[in-house]
């Protein structure tokens, strides 16, 4: 299960998106205190962090530099992006200016969910992102193949990185894949397994 530090104003989202979430299969740790999520981060880890775009600034923001809350969530980013340089940053917004996007990204956003969403859509997206993180290359999303051909052809793409995987990913490929109907899959996971080198409880 996925850990998500979730930051957002609203107290209705904050109570009610680790539900939600959980029914999708994601772990969510909500709060509305920047200063409580920062605190978190750097104590707690977590397999990414879902922002709100548009929150009231914290007490140590400038107002002027955040655009009196509109790019709170922009800021929030930046300090975890010094703070972790690997951590999948996500933001919820229903801005779409391509500018502000661009600022997002700059502070290192790599997911962009713009408002409303659906709680599926979120979860499926916030699945993908991590996961592609993890792979350390595009989007090579099994989820999205059509059928086993494109699976044993995505597979064989992960196994040519085997050795640089998160233990999590290899995992994650062995409980999906080695009971499988196909042979071919079967076989392509455990060379990925023998070819990451890491020991990893079936």
């Amino acid at each position: 299960m996925y850990r998500i530090l979730y930051v957002d104003d609203e107290p209705d989202m904050v109570e009610d998106m680790p539900t939600v979430m959980a029914e999708q299969g994601l772990e969510v740790h909500a709060t509305a205190s920047v200063p409580e999520a920062l605190e978190w981060l750097g104590s707690t880890p977590f397999d990414a962090a879902l922002l709100d775009c548009c929150m009231p600034p914290a007490a140590d923001m400038s107002m002027e530099k955040v655009n009196f809350g509109r790019q709170t969530g922009i800021e929030v980013a930046r300090r975890m992006r010094k703070m972790n340089a690997t951590l999948p940053i996500a933001m919820l917004t229903v801005v779409t200016d391509p500018e502000i996007h661009e600022k997002m990204r700059e502070a290192g956003v790599g997911l962009i969910i713009n408002k409303p969403a659906e709680v599926q859509e979120i979860a499926d997206g916030l699945r993908t992102f991590v996961r592609s993180r993890w792979l350390g290359f595009g989007y090579p999303d099994l989820s999205r193949a059509q059928n086993d051909t494109e699976r044993l052809r995505i597979l064989q793409q992960i196994s040519q990185r085997a050795p640089d995987l998160d233990m999590r990913v290899v995992h994650e490929l062995m409980t999906e894949f080695l009971d499988h109907d196909s042979a071919a899959l079967r076989g392509e996971v455990a060379y990925l397994v023998g070819r990451s080198g890491k020991e990893v409880l079936a």
